[in-house]
């Protein structure tokens, strides 16, 4: 889970143009990460989705403290869901039931973010629904994305993340899945992390 979303004025897309992913996402492997699957966010996700914003962590960690309203929500995410924004999200799927929100984008089309507009790169960030936090499936919907969605386009090399240093359940998910420290100068009140294709995948 990170602090902040994409600057809004970052990844526009002309209407349509969405960021090339599939519909739905599923594993191919085994492990902890097969029961896992991924849908795209629709409009009839975001009354469920804002409920999830307004409840801590992630009311802390990914609002500021300020639970979205009904319109701030439409405002940010139905450009996303239509492809106008150059962000794509999905709704974490467990046994058929939505557990968790994840977003992805090419650093490419957002030179806000901390680590660059790098090549070959994406990010990523996350929450979980309350129903399936304290489970330990952070790291494995994590591993999932990355696996499924994430590296699903091949010229995608690394994925970063960017959490608050303080949101230590966040970094030791994020590590478990696989993702380091970035070398060089971190931002102020992020804590920059990547995990290289070769890495994930070696977790399968």
């Amino acid at each position: 889970m990170r602090k902040a979303s994409p600057a809004p004025g970052d990844g526009r897309r002309p209407a349509g143009t969405h960021p090339t992913h599939p519909e739905r996402a599923s594993a191919e492997g085994g492990g902890a990460t097969r029961e896992l699957t991924f849908r795209r966010l629709q409009a009839g996700d975001l009354p469920l989705l804002g409920s999830w914003l307004a409840l801590e962590p992630a009311l802390r960690w990914y609002q500021g403290g300020k639970a979205p309203t009904a319109a701030e929500l439409e405002a940010k995410y139905l450009p996303r869901i239509r492809g106008e924004v150059a962000v794509a999200c999905w709704i974490l799927m467990r046994q058929e039931q939505p557990a968790g929100f994840f977003q992805t984008y090419r650093l490419r089309d957002f030179p806000s973010h901390p680590a660059g507009p790098r090549p070959r790169a994406a990010a990523l960030d996350y929450l979980l629904a309350p129903s399936a936090q304290g489970q330990g499936l952070a790291a494995p919907a994590l591993l999932a994305f990355l696996h499924q969605v994430v590296f699903a386009a091949p010229d995608i090399l690394r994925c970063y993340a960017d959490p608050d240093p303080a949101n230590l359940a966040s970094v030791r998910s994020l590590r478990r899945a696989g993702f380091r420290k970035s070398p060089g100068p971190q931002a102020e009140g992020v804590m920059l992390l990547s995990c290289t294709r070769r890495r994930a995948f070696a977790q399968s």
